[in-house]
């Protein structure tokens, strides 16, 4: 899975950078209650790997496809109980 440094929810402004970047106005409406990060998204590459080896550590996901762009989406969470994004492009 390749990660690359920018995640943009249709926002004009983006979200923050993903790979070591800075943390946005953004930051304040993911913090929650506990102070703590609500979720991180990543861009990545070959989702039919990533949806294997999910499946192979027994890690529970939810998939779904962005209806605009046909882009594949897959929402787990860490051990954190962090939401983890990971966006696939349409291939």
């Amino acid at each position: 899975m390749a990660l690359f440094r920018r995640h943009r929810h249709g926002a004009s402004d983006g979200h923050a950078q993903a790979a070591g970047g800075h943390c946005g106005p953004w930051y304040r409406a993911e913090v929650r209650r506990y102070r703590r990060l609500d979720h991180i998204a990543f861009a990545a590459t070959d989702v039919e790997g990533m949806r294997k080896r999910l499946r192979a550590k027994g890690v529970k996901f939810r998939e779904s496809i962005v209806p605009r762009t046909g882009d594949t989406q897959f929402f787990l969470y860490d051990p954190d109980g962090v939401g983890v994004e990971l966006n696939f492009p349409k291939t």
